[in-house]
């Protein structure tokens, strides 16, 4: 039997643009979620994605990808996810799991390139109960996909109990419209 969970993304937003204080040392408590952003995601189940945006005039694409190999990372051309996680309990809310990212990595990104965020609300077709182990397999299976560089997990190999196929709807750009377990096996 395939399961199957709809993911539908929300508008890029710029991840920097919705900090009140800009984070400059990589600490936590540098870190605050403008109220609108802390309001709309905070109790919302679901799959986020950073995305790097490369695309900017070229003397800036050129520095951006220069500290890109310096640090052996891919280059990239415009929106390339560079982490997928999720939320999947109110334990650690979004706006919980942003300071931890920002505490371990997000601070190296300042100034180096265009930041954005998207977020997938979820519609699935299961019991409420099963809900976080879906999330959690989709994640497996998007990691897997895209292979994110900040991600260290499930990049080369993932398990799960049952087949997913993920329907990828709203702003879901740069993701396929559909993905499904099967064929990475």
């Amino acid at each position: 039997m395939t399961r199957k969970i709809e993911l539908n993304w929300s508008k890029k937003f710029d991840f920097v643009g919705n900090l009140t204080t800009g984070p400059t040392n990589g600490s936590s408590t540098s870190f605050q979620v403008k109220a609108a952003l802390k309001a709309t995601y905070s109790s919302l189940f679901g799959i986020y994605m950073f995305l790097e945006d490369t695309s900017f005039e070229p003397g800036r694409r050129a520095a951006i990808e220069s500290w890109r190999k310096s640090q052996d990372l891919a280059t990239t051309g415009a929106l390339k996810p560079i982490y997928i996680g999720i939320v999947k309990s109110d334990q650690r809310d979004y706006v919980e799991r942003m300071r931890e990212h920002h505490k371990k990595w997000i601070y190296q990104y300042h100034n180096k390139g265009q930041l954005f965020v998207k977020f997938a609300t979820t519609y699935y077709w299961c019991k409420d109960e099963e809900l976080p182990q879906l999330i959690e397999d989709a994640e497996s299976v998007l990691i897997f996909e895209k292979k994110p560089y900040e991600n260290t997990a499930k990049t080369s190999s993932y398990s799960i109990a049952e087949d997913i196929l993920i329907i990828n709807t709203g702003h879901h750009e740069p993701l396929p419209k559909s993905i499904s377990s099967k064929r990475h096996f």
